[in-house]
């Protein structure tokens, strides 16, 4: 049931891979059980994701900063439909995370992407006039551009405020 063992017919048994999954599962019961609220799940998302984005910052290599940057850019489409940019969203989170080199801070925030796919489209309907759209899509290639060009510091204070302005807006 936790997955901490890989079994399949016709092999034997084996050590199941880190699998965040187990972490959204226990998140999504603590959630509908009221044993945690969503501002507690965001608060703990902002202080992970703001040292996943300092890390990718240091230890991105060239082809995960580029795939950070096209992400970023890809939010920015004007012609794509809604969900599109909610899955660019959520990669862009996981393709900081991965880069950030640190498996743990991936798989954590994994876990968060059953969250993500409820929170990013309600934080993007926040938005109402063109130029907040205009401003969280800055945010995003702000926050890329620090990845890419190795600032550790400027990556994080752009991570911090992105969460401060978007789903700040939303928890408010």
């Amino acid at each position: 049931a936790l997955r901490l063992i890989d079994v399949a017919n016709g092999r034997r048994a084996k050590v199941a891979a880190l699998d965040g999954s187990v972490i959204a599962d226990s998140l999504e019961h603590a959630l509908s059980t009221a044993q945690i609220k969503v501002a507690d799940v965001w608060d703990v998302r902002r202080t992970i994701e703001m040292r996943t984005a300092a890390l990718a910052a240091r230890n991105a290599t060239p082809a995960q900063a580029d795939r950070i940057l096209a992400l970023a850019e890809a939010m920015s489409k004007d012609d794509q439909p809604h969900a599109q940019t909610t899955e660019d969203d959520i990669a862009f989170h996981l393709a900081i995370a991965e880069a950030s080199g640190n498996a743990l801070f991936n798989q954590i925030v994994v876990s968060f992407v059953p969250l993500m796919r409820i929170s990013v489209p309600k934080a993007w309907s926040t938005q109402r006039t063109e130029d907040e759209r205009r401003d969280i899509l800055g945010r995003h290639r702000r926050l890329a551009r620090a990845i890419a060009e190795r600032d550790a510091h400027a990556a994080e204070l752009a991570m911090a405020a992105h969460f401060d302005e978007a789903i700040g807006a939303l928890l408010r």
